[in-house]
C-alpha cells in the first residue's frame, strides 16, 4: 500500500510522499515453528501440528511445544528486523545492530523508493537519522517522487534533521519530479498547506506519523529561512 498524490492548492504544488505499509513476515526456518493445538480424536489426546508461517526476514517470537503432559512456552531465535521496519518502529537498538552488521543503510523500500534516511525524516526519527547519517548514509538519494531526505525533513518540519543534513552538505538545489526544491515545498502559507497535512495525518498515522500543527506552522518559516 502506498500514497503518492499531488495536490494543487492555490497553484502551489505539494507532494504526499510515498511510504510502504508495515508488514511483519515470519521466518520459515525449520527450527522456527509455531504449533497448533489439535485434538487427536482417535486416541482422545491433545497433539500439536507445526505451522510454518510465511517466510522472509522478521521474527517468530515464541512457539508452543508439547512435553509429557504440559505445554512449555519457549522463545525462538529472533532474526534481524528489516531496516525500514526498524525505522518505522523507532527501534534505535535494532538500527544500531543493523549498522554494525554492515546492512545496506541506503536500500530503498519497494513501494515508494524511500531510503531509511528518508523514512526517518518523514516520521521524525531524529536519533535514527543521526545514526544513519553518521554511518555514511547517502544524503541525496531521491525516492519515486524525486524527494530527498532534505525535502521530506523540510516539509514535515523536522528542524534538527534539516540542520544536520545541511551541516553535512546535503544538496538543497535538488528538485522533485514536480520541479520543487526543499525550499519550494514549504514556501506556501501554512493555511494553504494544511489540507495536505490533514491527508497525510489521516493516511499515515497507522504507521506512526504524528503531526503537531502548531509546531509545523511555527517551524515552516524558520526552515524556509535557513534553506535560502
Amino acid at each position: 500500500m502506498k500514497f503518492s498524490l499531488k495536490f494543487e492548492i492555490k497553484k502551489i504544488s505539494l507532494v504526499v510522499f510515498t511510504m510502504p505499509m508495515l508488514t511483519l513476515p515470519v521466518s520459515n526456518d525449520l527450527s522456527n515453528k509455531i504449533y497448533e493445538k489439535k485434538l487427536d480424536t482417535e486416541n482422545g489426546k491433545v497433539i500439536y501440528r507445526d505451522l510454518l508461517i510465511g517466510k522472509d526476514d522478521f521474527f517468530a517470537s515464541k512457539c508452543l511445544i508439547k512435553t509429557t503432559d504440559k505445554i512449555n512456552l519457549i522463545s525462538l531465535r529472533q532474526q534481524k528486523m528489516d531496516i525500514h521496519t526498524a525505522v518505522l518502529k523507532n527501534d534505535i537498538k535494532q538500527v544500531k545492530q543493523l549498522i554494525l552488521s554492515k546492512a545496506d543503510i541506503n536500500v530503498k523500500e519497494s513501494m515508494g523508493g524511500s531510503t531509511p534516511l528518508i523514512s526517518a525524516a518523514v516520521f521524525g526519527r531524529t536519533e535514527i537519522a543521526k545514526l544513519l547519517i553518521n554511518a555514511g548514509a547517502k544524503l541525496n538519494i531521491q525516492n519515486n517522487d524525486g524527494s530527498t531526505a532534505l525535502t521530506t525533513a523540510s516539509f514535515f518540519c523536522r528542524l534538527e534533521i534539516v540542520k544536520i543534513l545541511l551541516h553535512k552538505k546535503a544538496d538543497k538545489t535538488i528538485k522533485n519530479k514536480y520541479g520543487q526544491t526543499a525550499l519550494e515545498t514549504i514556501q506556501a502559507p501554512f493555511i494553504d498547506a494544511k489540507p495536505v497535512y490533514d491527508m497525510l495525518g489521516s493516511a499515515l498515522s497507522p504507521l506512526g506519523l504524528k503531526l503537531d500543527y502548531a509546531h509545523i506552522e511555527k517551524t515552516r518559516p524558520i526552515i524556509a529561512k535557513i534553506l535560502k
